[in-house]
């Protein structure tokens, strides 16, 4: 779909920190997280879950951090070697990139078909 000048466009685009979020389990667990992609196609961030509790309130129960490497192929984000500070390890994943620009990029999961977006975060 994008072609060689438009993996190296997405690539360039990628660069920097980027936020998400998603509501989970009917509106009782909210997981949002960062992700910094280096142009030396080394990644890291963090993944927070926060559960709404009866009253309102809001309980962060568990923050995961990990590193990964990343590329581009064919307009998709290839993510390798995904390592979890919980012990998990992920050996691959695909997320093709829908649209990006210097403020959103809009994903397809390769592997449920999910749609999601992540937003450039500014100093």
């Amino acid at each position: 779909m994008w072609g060689n000048a438009g993996d190296e466009y997405i690539s360039k685009s990628l660069v920097g920190t980027w936020r998400g979020s998603y509501v989970h389990m009917e509106g009782r667990l909210y997981v949002y997280g960062e992700k910094s992609y280096k142009a030396d196609g080394s990644a890291q961030g963090y993944i927070s879950y926060v559960v709404l509790q009866d009253d309102g309130n809001m309980t962060e129960v568990e923050r995961v951090t990990y590193s990964s490497n990343w590329r581009v192929e064919q307009g998709i984000l290839v993510i390798t070697d995904a390592r979890y500070s919980d012990g998990e390890y992920i050996k691959e994943m695909r997320d093709q990139i829908l649209s990006i620009d210097t403020d959103s990029a809009t994903f397809r999961s390769l592997e449920d078909d999910s749609r999601f977006e992540r937003f450039r975060v500014r100093d």
